[in-house]
């Protein structure tokens, strides 16, 4: 932070100001605060008339001036202490010290104008030519200059170091303010940050649950069984029906891994769980196998059952459903209809309309069940993406 910091962002203007026009009314000498390139901060206070008048208003001048000032801060700032020489424009003493603020230079305070002896006129009547003013009033400027002891010069100029040490203090302590404050604004962010993800949460988790709600509404009329593995082949879904069906409870199936799947016979776990883990990750789909299902009471269940993947937005496979249909019923009416030729052989008219009444009973129920099987998939894809982004 400090390395782009000005001087100004941490001391107001008007209090530099207010402390370089004390300093210059105690000590009777020229002071300014400057960046470090030389540009003035602060309005000069207490400048002479040579430099205010002659020099800062000649082009040549007031280019000879600022390139005076930064190469005397810069040598301040340097040394981290005060540096007297003579300034390369009007050839009057001058002072720079610097400011340091958390190891750096950011400005420099400067005090001068003065000459420990009478000035040489000759030597400015070259000034005045090389920078282009009138010799006359420059002359009489010039005897206007302050004549100041070296010693006492010198005092002045531990007066302004001083006085540069308070600056950088308060420099310092303004630095501190200015990053307890972005600070302050970073973990304002970050708190509202912080609020804005947490309502898409809870607003995601309302909608995964609202899905849920409407999948565990959708599915309670469903006839056929139907649950979900997760992608490591865990349970994490039954149907009401799978409950009737089986007598296991959707609490104790719910987190069961397919290896330890109870209502599948258990010579034949190990092989239908590889296949499901194949599955899972090729998101391949099966229809229509037949298989056997053995209830809570150790009853067997004629079933045909399809599987599919659940897929995210990215097309991952996340999951599968799997649908089962009971077919005790169909595989008694396969029994009843392999022996209807024979009774209408006989002339047996209710073996015609029963067979004909079985037949129509079958495919409405089997196209309406494929429907709400279609349904429940996508409605169950929904809500593993939902899972997924919560």
């Amino acid at each position: 932070m400090a390395n782009f910091i000005k001087l100004t962002d941490l001391i107001g203007l008007d209090e530099l100001q207010k402390i370089q026009d004390s300093f210059a009314l105690a000590t009777g000498v020229a002071a300014c605060i400057h960046e470090v390139d030389g540009t003035p901060i602060t309005k000069p206070s207490n400048w002479c008339e040579l430099c205010a008048n002659y020099h800062r208003k000649s082009e040549i001048g007031y280019k000879r001036c600022l390139k005076s000032d930064a190469n005397l801060g810069a040598r301040a700032g340097q040394l981290r202490q005060p540096v007297v020489d003579y300034c390369t424009s009007g050839h009057l003493v001058e002072a720079a010290v610097p400011i340091i603020v958390d190891g750096r230079h950011i400005g420099t305070a400067t005090c001068g104008q003065v000459l420990y002896q009478p000035p040489k006129l000759a030597e400015y009547r070259e000034i005045a030519k090389e920078i282009g003013v009138n010799e006359a009033g420059y002359l009489k400027a010039v005897k206007k200059v302050t004549i100041m002891p070296q010693e006492r010069f010198q005092g002045v100029v531990s007066h302004l170091y001083q006085v540069a040490n308070a600056l950088s203090i308060l420099g310092q302590r303004g630095l501190k303010e200015e990053r307890l404050k972005k600070d302050l604004a970073c973990a304002r962010e970050d708190t509202e940050r912080m609020a804005r993800d947490m309502t898409e949460v809870k607003q995601k988790e309302k909608a995964a649950e609202e899905l849920k709600l409407l999948l565990d509404y959708a599915t309670a009329s469903l006839p056929d069984m139907l649950f979900t593995f997760d992608k490591n082949g865990v349970v994490s879904y039954v149907n009401p029906a799978f409950e009737k069906a089986t007598g296991f409870a959707k609490a104790d199936m719910v987190g069961m891994r397919v290896e330890k799947f109870p209502a599948l016979p258990a010579e034949l776990r190990p092989m239908i769980a590889q296949r499901v883990r194949r599955r899972l990750v090729t998101g391949e789909a099966v229809s229509n196998v037949e298989l056997e299902l053995i209830t809570k009471e150790g009853n067997i269940i004629p079933v045909s059952y399809s599987a599919s993947g659940i897929r995210d937005a990215q097309g991952n496979v996340i999951g599968e459903v799997v649908t089962v249909r009971d077919m005790t019923e169909t595989k008694k009416a396969e029994a009843e209809l392999k022996n209807i030729p024979s009774r209408v052989s006989r002339g047996d008219l209710t073996g015609r309309i029963e067979a004909a009444g079985l037949s129509g009973n079958l495919k409405v129920m089997a196209e309406d069940t494929n429907e709400i099987i279609d349904k429940i998939r996508v409605m169950t894809r929904e809500v593993e993406e939902e899972k997924g982004r919560v």
